[in-house]
């Protein structure tokens, strides 16, 4: 019997769905859009949320960061002192094991392959700590030195369909080690959700044939400390207890004097990543997490209103239907089963819709935009298949709560008799209708703006000249000198000069003592010409020269930063000190981006380096021969120094990565406005529809009476028109507050937020409704009256 019953249901909800073709179509196309987006969302927020998690011994493992209070100015790192792990692990019974990171850049030569490559030094309880499953080989190869585990990609890179255990590599640190690695073992390629990503393992111990040759120095630093215990609950009574360790480190550097030990979760750690400095750490800033998911449920918000509100409007045309199946014998109950079941019907192909559109389009494209490996896995992804139940029972419940549970309550007798009406519809469908212009109106803002943050960033002056400056990756004071020799013969380059560390990959950091008091500052290790060279801009005093032999040792050049940070009128006449050496200050230079615009322009200085340290040769190039001067410094490379790979880069392309974010954003959020667009004018188009067809009466009445298409337009857009004012004051200020919020938490450098954006999101909205309502007035406008009133 249960079964005939729900057959029945499903027939009727089948019934009702194809006798409301373009309302259906308009609900389950919009509900659709909106879920393949709603399920973009939630996997980039369940992948950062999920990151490190495949670690068995994930709740016991903590990264051991260190507070710096520089002048009540707070920063956290992720490094740690090189002999803070062993230290903790043998004093501590509750410490299982640590493990210490390190990384490290060399060339790799098997045979003919040479490469250039990151590697990581670890230490022996690597593998017991962490979860990365041996393909081939034993964690035990990790006691020898000279042996070096690799991930299966890296194994097929150099070796093909060999096995490479046992085979032998050779690698090159710089220009004085040279050293023979054995295969000990390869891994499987580490999970996409994991912050510790390797190539290459290395025993940490090894670093001693590479010239470390004190691991209890506590002035030296190590990449990253981890501490696995026993119990998650101790490490707060270990880190009570690290007050010993701290004076080890202040006593040996009191220019880096830590103030406390913080131990991070394994698993909080790339959701924190943002108030990191160094270390392993990495991830998205939470503002990139938030607004994704704001905009994620505006849009479903915005799907759900439009089907809510054609739902409600539509349950008010079946009260004589209602009132006749009472009659017939039909309980509240079923009438509530009913219409909750048609709406479900109609939501489960909204969702497989959905899930087909996230699968096809949107989860790829997304993937492209930001390098992610998103993918849709039922099976696999339990929170997702939870979350898809949960958006159907809701969708569902929103769109059938109204008919289900209040027009069903209704006596049949007066909705036979036309004596009962339902109450506070059309306020109720107002302030759905109120809501969509509300969250279109902040989505279609919030690109424009965003859209025009980028122009402005992309504009901005970074400086100095980074056009035609080509950059070539050194390996020591012998590819420097010989380099060099060789392109100074080229007559299409203008300048060159070397550095330790290039504008845009990176900046070291300092500590400085100012009279008396202790700076953070930013340094830049360069060489003589180099910021001539860059085309930083003096403004006053002079750059580097070579006829002041004092200047590679006493001199520095700093930033306009950091002449204002100390209110310095003349910062010709000041001087500071750094490891207890005197520095003179001999030219100020314009601000210029050693890194991404969001990043703080921060007090700088440039220091002339040695030539052996240099990492970096910057070569000005004629601005017609760029092309043919980059294949003459390949050339020379390969033919001067043929067993290191060469590496170059444009330097106007060094925050390339950083504008590529900035214009998925974009894209992202243009397209997001897009289908906030059609999704609203879909809703806008069913309602107007149902309103016409309610009114044809009345109108045809008023056209036989004299009313022209103006009146009509008039009749029909009054109610349409205030919704949009109403919404426009109330989305307005929540814009404007959402932007500045973003902005102000996420960009150091961004445009004002002035009204035009606002005044054309409006006009933008504005044109789309009246184009949407037009469309149906032109029905009414080329009816026949006559016709109409003849049907009633």
């Amino acid at each position: 019997m249960e079964g005939i019953v729900l057959k029945n249901y499903f027939k009727i909800a089948y019934r009702h769905i194809l006798r409301n073709k373009l309302f259906s179509i308009i609900d389950i196309f919009g509900l659709s859009m909106a879920i393949g987006c709603g399920i973009v969302v939630f996997l980039f927020v369940d992948f950062w949320a999920s990151m490190d998690s495949f670690h068995r011994n994930g709740d016991q493992i903590f990264l051991v960061e260190n507070v710096i209070n520089r002048d009540g100015q707070i920063s956290i790192w992720g490094d740690s002192p090189l002999p803070l792990g062993p230290a903790i692990e043998n004093d501590f019974p509750q410490i299982i094991r640590t493990v210490r990171i390190q990384t490290r850049g060399g060339v790799v030569r098997y045979k003919d392959k040479v490469f250039n490559e990151g590697f990581m030094f670890v230490d022996e309880g690597f593998f017991d700590m962490f979860t990365f499953p041996l393909i081939t080989g034993s964690k035990d190869a990790l006691l020898n030195h000279n042996t070096l585990f690799m991930d299966e990609e890296t194994a097929l890179k150099y070796f093909g369909d060999e096995n490479p255990v046992g085979k032998q590599l050779t690698i090159k640190f710089g220009d004085k080690y040279v050293e023979e690695f054995f295969v000990g073992g390869v891994t499987k390629k580490y999970p996409e959700n994991s912050s510790i990503r390797f190539k290459f393992l290395i025993p940490y111990k090894k670093q001693s044939d590479l010239g470390l040759k004190d691991f209890n120095d506590w002035k030296r630093w190590t990449w990253a400390t981890f501490v696995q215990v026993r119990n998650p609950d101790d490490i707060n009574t270990i880190k009570e207890q690290m007050h010993p360790y701290i004076k080890l480190q202040n006593d040996v550097n009191e220019n880096w004097s830590v103030q406390d030990y913080i131990f991070e979760l394994l698993t909080d750690v790339s959701l924190n990543s943002h108030k990191i400095k160094g270390g392993i750490s990495w991830g998205p800033h939470p503002t990139e997490l938030i607004a994704l998911s704001i905009f994620g449920i505006f849009l479903l918000l915005l799907a759900c209103f439009n089907y809510m509100n054609i739902a409600i409007v539509l349950g008010t045309r079946r009260l004589r239907e209602i009132g006749i199946r009472k009659v017939l014998g039909s309980s509240r109950i079923h009438l509530i089963a009913q219409y909750i079941g048609e709406n479900t019907l109609l939501c489960l192909f909204a969702l497989i819709l959905g899930a087909v559109l996230a699968k096809l389009f949107f989860i790829p494209s997304f993937n492209s935009l930001f390098d992610l490996p998103l993918k849709l896995d039922f099976l696999g992804n339990m929170r997702l298949s939870a979350f898809l139940a949960s958006m159907l029972v809701l969708t569902s419940l929103g769109g059938s709560a109204y008919p289900a549970f209040y027009v069903s309550g209704f006596q049949p007798a007066n909705i036979l008799k036309g004596k009962q009406k339902p109450k506070g519809k059309s306020f109720f469908r107002r302030t759905l209708l109120t809501f969509q212009f509300v969250l279109t109106f902040i989505t279609v803002t919030t690109a424009i703006i965003l859209v025009q943050n980028a122009k402005y960033q992309k504009n901005r002056d970074w400086g100095y000249n980074q056009n035609q400056v080509i950059v070539v990756r050194l390996d020591g004071k012998k590819h420097y000198t010989i380099y060099r020799n060789e392109i100074d013969k080229n007559p299409d380059i203008l300048q060159a000069a070397g550095s330790m560390i290039q504008i845009g990959r990176g900046y070291g950091g300092t500590v400085a003592e100012i009279a008396g008091m202790k700076y953070e500052l930013k340094c830049l290790y360069v060489g003589h010409d180099y910021l001539q060279t860059m085309g930083i801009r003096l403004k006053e005093g002079r750059f580097f020269d070579k006829k002041f032999s004092t200047d590679l040792d006493q001199s520095i050049v700093i930033n306009n930063k950091f002449a204002e940070s100390m209110n310095w009128k003349n910062p010709l006449e000041k001087k500071i000190v750094i490891d207890k050496k005197t520095l003179f200050i001999i030219g100020v230079v314009d601000d210029f981006h050693y890194a991404s615009f969001r990043t703080k322009l921060e007090p700088a200085f440039f220091h002339l380096a040695a030539e052996d340290t240099f990492n970096y040769i910057s070569v000005r190039v004629k601005a017609d021969a760029m092309s043919q001067t980059a294949e003459y410094l390949k050339k020379a490379w390969a033919r001067l120094i043929p067993d290191t790979p060469y590496r170059s880069f444009f330097q106007d392309e060094v925050f390339n990565s950083y504008f590529k974010v900035q214009n998925n954003i974009i894209k992202l959020f243009s397209f997001t406005a897009a289908i906030t667009l059609i999704i609203a004018s879909m809703g806008l188009f069913g309602l107007v529809s149902i309103s016409i067809d309610k009114r044809m009466r009345e109108i045809s009445i008023r056209k036989v009476l004299g009313a022209t298409i103006t009146n009509v337009v008039r009749i029909v857009n009054k109610e349409f028109v205030t919704v949009l004012l109403i919404s426009t004051v109330i989305a307005a200020p929540l814009a404007y507050l959402l932007l500045k919020s973003l902005f102000d938490s996420y960009y150091e450098y961004h445009i004002p937020i002035a009204l035009p954006p606002f005044v054309f999101t409006f006009a933008l909205i504005a044109v789309t409704s009246l184009i949407t309502i037009s469309s149906l007035i032109y029905k009414v406008a080329v009816s026949n009256p006559v016709d109409i009133l003849r049907e009633e």
